[in-house]
This record gives structure tokens, sequence and C-alpha cells, in this order.
């Protein structure tokens, strides 16, 4: 089992690297070539590390249930939380378009687009914690 850990650090790190020095090479930028490549590795890094855990430790791992993953009860208070939010997040966009049609006010398209999804995270982390408190 070690040596599959080995593995995922060194499929990690190597794949943060080279997507790093990518990343870097392609920064139009020569002010900004380190802080793309840290950046870019680092994330490159978690994602190759994920796989890399996926395909050669969880399938040996005799803790790791993933088969079992639809029946847990943490799953269905997030499928409840989650269909909530949905539609809390839709009424919260329907006002959203009704105030900047009636006020012709303008709105930033990072606005436009950031206030509804947080809105709608944080609704369903309510929600599933609401849930959870309830039915534990």
């Amino acid at each position: 089992m070690a040596r599959r850990w080995l593995a995922v650090g060194v499929i990690a790190i190597v794949a943060g690297v080279g997507i790093g020095l990518l990343a870097g090479a392609f920064t139009p930028s020569t002010n900004n070539y380190w802080i793309s490549a840290i950046a870019s590795g680092a994330i490159g890094a978690l994602g190759a590390g994920a796989v890399a855990w996926a395909l050669l430790v969880a399938p040996h791992d005799a803790t790791v249930k993933l088969a079992q993953a639809e029946n847990s009860i943490e799953r269905s208070w997030t499928m409840q939380a989650s269909a909530g939010a949905f539609t809390d997040t839709i009424i919260v966009l329907g006002v959203m378009l009704s105030i900047v049609s009636i006020t012709g006010l303008s709105i930033d398209t990072r606005t436009a687009i950031s206030v509804p999804l947080v809105i709608g995270l944080l609704d369903m982390a309510i929600r599933r914690q609401w849930l959870q408190s309830r039915q534990s």
C-alpha cells in the first residue's frame, strides 16, 4: 500500500511541475510567469493526485466503499438540500431579472453570475446542515 501512495505522490508532483511549466510558458506577460506557473502547478498536482488516488489506492483499500455511496444518509441530505436550493436560486434569478428590467439598472457580468451562485451554494449548505441536525 505504501508503494501505491508513493506512486500517487510522484504522479502528483510530476504532473504539477509539468502543468506549471506549460502554464508559465504560455503566460503572455513575463512578469506573471512564476505566479501562473505555481498556481497552475498546484492545482494540476491536486487534480492529478486525486485521479491517481482513485485509480491506484481506492480499488485496493478495504475502507473505501464507493459502491454503496448512493445509499448513505449524507447523500439523501445533499439531494434534498440541492433540490430546495435550486428552487430558491431560480426565484432569486427571477427577482434579480425583474429588478434589472424595471429599474434599468446595469449589472456587471461577474456580479450577475456570482451572486446567484453564491446564494445557491450558501442556501444548499444551510439546508443540508438543517436536515442533518433535524434527522440526527
